[in-house]
């Protein structure tokens, strides 16, 4: 993934937001949330996820959880059918089905030449057996990604990179932000953090470690000011600040406190 370049509206902007403003960004967000469409999170996670995929073979258990997707073989078919997947050239589905050893079988009982290494074998079975009768001899069927999908996931590169540093964030909320501010995800991505914080029942749920996952993965998706990341780290560790009731402050001072 390509790394940008900067922080559009920069981390001093952040850090000065008042609560008044984070809280216009949630009365937008309440607004516009209805309007984006549910399945384009969950398809951009699933296509990434089964770039190079059997059809129907095991799937990854957090397209259930995280994406919403009860039945992702049923799925995988349906991007197939919208053209973001497609099936892989028959010689490459021969590759990913059989083995050196499989591939031999098959030319001994055609009494055919089994020497040589893999890509020479796989030749020989084209030039000596008919298309057909080899892929009778495919038990799987290798789905990948098609051009289709790749510029798809080219346009919502931000729920990757979002699901990479911090998977409980809303994705939709990091969406209305980036359109409303005109940010790039970087800013996106820490306000929506700061929000998930704000919007948590308890502060106990957030701590530490908890920040200093998010912003050390986030800092290492992007070429910014070295002082960035520690800058804000050390604002989480203020006794007080001007978002959050001052109760989380005094009553929990071992836990993060923005």
């Amino acid at each position: 993934m390509d790394k940008y370049i900067s922080s559009t509206i920069g981390i001093n902007k952040i850090l000065s937001m008042k609560m008044d403003e984070f809280t216009e960004i949630i009365n937008q967000y309440d607004q516009k949330k209805s309007k984006i469409d549910d399945d384009d999170f969950s398809k951009t996670i699933f296509i990434n996820s089964c770039k190079k995929h059997f059809l129907g073979e095991t799937y990854d258990e957090y397209l259930k959880y995280e994406c919403n997707i009860s039945s992702p073989s049923e799925y995988h078919k349906r991007l197939i059918n919208e053209g973001y997947l497609e099936f892989a050239p028959i010689e490459e589905q021969v590759n990913a089905n059989l083995k050196v050893s499989d591939i031999k079988e098959i030319l001994k009982q055609n009494r055919l030449k089994v020497s040589g290494k893999k890509d020479e074998l796989i030749k020989r079975l084209f030039d000596e057996i008919g298309v057909k009768e080899i892929e009778g001899l495919l038990n799987k069927r290798l789905v990948t990604i098609s051009t289709k999908g790749e510029l798809w996931l080219q346009e919502h590169i931000d729920y990757l990179l979002l699901r990479r540093i911090n998977r409980s964030s809303s994705w939709k909320l990091h969406t209305v932000i980036k359109q409303n501010l005109h940010c790039d995800f970087y800013d996106a991505a820490t306000i929506t953090f700061i929000l998930d914080i704000l919007n948590k029942t308890s502060s106990t749920q957030i701590t530490a470690t908890d920040v200093y996952f998010f912003l050390s993965n986030l800092h290492s998706l992007y070429t910014v000011d070295t002082t960035a990341v520690p800058q804000l780290f050390r604002t989480a560790q203020a006794e007080d600040s001007q978002w959050v009731p001052s109760s989380w402050a005094r009553d929990n001072r071992r836990e993060f406190r923005l």
